[in-house]
């Protein structure tokens, strides 16, 4: 992991990412279940990474690999992704 995703009760999203500083999990995530965190942390572990390589990316890229890395893994797929 580039920066250790951490709970935060009061974000309104499913998670947020800030470059290089955080990766943070909101109560949406959690509510949704197993599927929904694993996919939250790695959606923003990827766009934590895209940033690391100056690379220029779109939320629907990322979802896109988030989707093909958890069914390739079989973590199957998050409600959020369905």
């Amino acid at each position: 992991m580039s920066v250790k995703p951490t709970y935060d009760p009061s974000l309104e999203e499913y998670g947020q990412a800030v470059r290089g500083v955080s990766s943070k999990v909101g109560p949406k995530s959690i509510e949704n279940g197993r599927g929904e965190v694993v996919d939250t942390i790695l959606h923003e572990e990827m766009h934590q990474r895209l940033w690391d390589r100056q690379m220029f990316h779109d939320e629907k890229y990322i979802m896109d690999v988030t989707k093909r890395f958890t069914e390739l893994k079989g973590l199957g797929i998050a409600p959020s992704q369905q």
